[in-house]
């Protein structure tokens, strides 16, 4: 059960990815394989930041803005450049291999000796259930800390969802709907559909970023592999 209940936290800690995916493909129709990179980069900026002492919140909101950074250099290479959007995504991909190597000085940065948002987590459940409490579920004994990160997990996921339920009915938010759904119509009422595009793209891979930096901190460590081990799976 112990199993179970981690591998419904990875779950939802990759559910900002799919959200941060909802956004390109869904709503821009734009195949952004960026993804693969700006997942390694949240992971990597957060656990640098906290291996040098940064606060795992600050760490964590600087691994969002680097996936911001990561996507608005997708959305104007395809927007300036002319660039297919398919391509674009590859060649920003492929650069933050490069990136995410220097960010994190090797492939592997460890953090089980570390403070991270879930090691708060942890601490609250202990302050709150005592330290090595149990609970019965189903016949099986469960550690409360466990089912404490599980909540703030699932409580995490549904305050993004609303904030990005509650963006997307914004006037910017419907501009960039409308450019994924007519571009010509939204252009003629004198919306810039390429910054819309850029502005979407970099909101997608800001999801995606702050799901690898959380990954990261649940999990221990990040790797330079992540991304491509987390589409994998």
């Amino acid at each position: 059960m112990t199993l179970l209940i981690g591998s419904i936290t990875i779950g939802l800690v990759l559910a900002l990815l799919a959200l941060g995916i909802f956004i390109s493909f869904r709503i821009f129709d734009f195949p952004d394989i960026t993804a693969e990179g700006s997942f390694t980069f949240g992971a990597a900026i957060t656990a640098s930041l906290i291996v040098a002492g940064t606060n795992p919140v600050v760490a964590t909101i600087l691994a969002f803005a680097g996936g911001l950074l990561a996507g608005a250099a997708t959305g104007l290479i395809h927007t300036r450049f002319k660039i297919n959007p398919l391509l674009s995504g590859i060649l920003v991909m492929t650069a933050l291999y490069s990136v995410n190597l220097h960010v994190m000085g090797k492939s592997n940065v460890p953090l089980l000796s570390q403070k991270t948002l879930f090691t708060w987590f942890e601490n609250f459940s202990m302050s709150v259930s005592g330290k090595d409490a149990v609970v019965n579920l189903i016949g099986w004994s469960v550690p409360c800390k466990d089912l404490w990160i599980l909540f703030f997990c699932l409580l995490i996921i549904i305050v993004f969802s609303l904030i990005l339920f509650w963006s997307f009915r914004t006037n910017i938010g419907t501009a960039m709907r409308a450019t994924g759904d007519n571009d010509q119509m939204i252009r003629a009422l004198g919306v810039n559909t390429k910054v819309m595009i850029i502005l979407g793209v970099a909101l997608s891979n800001g999801f995606i970023a702050l799901s690898g930096s959380m990954l990261a901190q649940f999990q221990g460590f990040a790797d330079v592999q992540m991304g491509t081990s987390s589409e994998r799976h």
